[in-house]
């Protein structure tokens, strides 16, 4: 599982506190602190250990996204050509082709009437 930390603040909302503290994979007795500012990132490997620091003033708005690959594995080798999905299978899956050609076609059907 990969993990995606996005702090939503804008710059002007200010909060003080909430730095993110991982426990170094190699060496549990050592830690790495991030100060974690309005608009930054933050992509960790989600089985790494970490916790927040207390928020000391202000709010933190964050949306917290994990990533899973297929049966909830993220791989770290390549897949092998014979299975890789094409873009059109990733994106659109199922319904990304019209009549088994090539051509990547929506699946959102707008048809101007509001329906």
């Amino acid at each position: 599982v990969i993990t995606l930390n996005l702090n939503l603040n804008m710059p002007s909302e200010d909060f003080v506190g909430s730095s993110l503290v991982f426990v170094d994979e190699h060496n549990a007795s050592k830690t790495h602190t991030v100060d974690f500012k309005a608009g930054h990132s933050i992509i960790h490997k989600g089985s790494l250990l970490h916790s927040a620091l207390p928020i000391e003033r202000g709010e933190r708005q964050n949306l917290i996204v994990w990533l899973f690959g297929e049966h909830g594995d993220v791989r770290v080798a390549p897949y092998d050509e014979s299975e890789q999905m094409t873009p059109a299978e990733r994106w659109w899956g199922s319904m990304a082709y019209a009549g088994g050609s090539d051509e990547v076609v929506s699946p959102v059907c707008n048809s101007g009437d509001g329906g």
